[in-house]
């Protein structure tokens, strides 16, 4: 409510988005299943922790899964690119024409109506559903900063 859509963007404006790839039910089943032993006083590996090396041995991602979308979304013209070492977010930077036609979708501008005029807020999202290429849609889970507004809240200041 209190984002407003503007001017639809353009090749000019750049777009940054995060694709987050899926992990795989069974595996997401067993994560689950261990933190719950590890938190059950009443198992015997009660309070054995598992490490970020551990919980990523288990979530891992086909290294497949990951050059696959890579290589569909390297096809674009990105400005950077780079896939965080769990190898289930790519983060990339865009124009928004080209976003617009990776995704499928049309972007505008969306300014915060309570930002201080001395502080105008602007963000660049979708307008309308977007979709990734067929391709890849059974390894992407979601696409952040295309639909979602970040929460901003602006405290007034005394004169």
């Amino acid at each position: 409510p209190n984002w407003e859509k503007s001017a639809r963007a353009t090749a000019a404006d750049m777009v940054d988005v995060k694709v987050v790839l899926k992990h795989d039910a069974a595996r997401v089943s067993l994560l689950e299943e261990k933190l719950m032993e590890v938190s059950d006083p009443r198992s015997p590996v009660y309070g054995q922790h598992l490490s970020i090396d551990e919980i990523k041995d288990i979530l891992s991602l086909s290294p497949h899964s990951t050059y696959k979308v890579e290589n569909v979304l390297k096809g674009y013209n990105t400005t950077s690119f780079e896939t965080n070492k769990y190898g289930d977010i790519i983060s990339l930077s865009m124009n928004a024409a080209e976003a617009e036609k990776l995704f499928n979708t049309e972007l505008y501008h969306h300014d915060h109506k309570d930002a201080p005029s001395n502080m105008p807020t602007s963000v660049i999202r979708a307008t309308k559903p977007y979709h990734v290429p067929t391709s890849i849609a059974d390894e992407v889970s979601i696409v952040e900063n295309l639909i979602r507004f970040p929460r901003l809240e602006f405290v007034p200041t005394a004169i």
